[in-house]
């Protein structure tokens, strides 16, 4: 994918207008303004999940998918960028919580999004 589709696949994701249920209903309808870029960015997410799979992990970012997040799970979140080729600008950065001595950070639109898409999918 060109570093032009990504940034544009990253600005829906990131887009406050529209919720993460919203963002979750339009692609599972695939809705005309998910592009394929969208797209690519969940297969790359889906590969990054399969690394993790009969993992704990998977649960653990689920059930924790809308809190703020331990500093010991960056490094498990920012490995979703790790899927070669290696093209900026990456799907994911971790942002710690304002003022939080231990680190604790939120999920990335991005991931907020691809989560729930897994939580739905484990809960039928």
């Amino acid at each position: 994918m060109s570093e032009g589709k990504r940034g544009e696949a990253l600005e829906w994701f990131n887009d406050a207008r529209v919720s993460i249920a919203g963002k979750v209903a339009a692609i599972r309808q695939f809705h005309s303004e998910v592009s394929d870029s969208v797209f690519d960015v969940l297969d790359q997410l889906d590969r990054w999940w399969n690394r993790w799979e009969g993992s704990v992990i998977r649960e653990h970012l689920c059930d924790h998918r809308g809190e703020d997040l331990s500093a010991d799970y960056g490094s498990i979140v920012i490995d979703a960028n790790d899927d070669p080729p290696r093209k900026p600008p990456p799907i994911v950065a971790v942002t710690r919580v304002h003022g939080d001595p231990a680190g604790r950070f939120r999920l990335p639109a991005v991931l907020a999004v691809y989560l729930e898409l897994k939580a739905q999918e484990t809960a039928k």
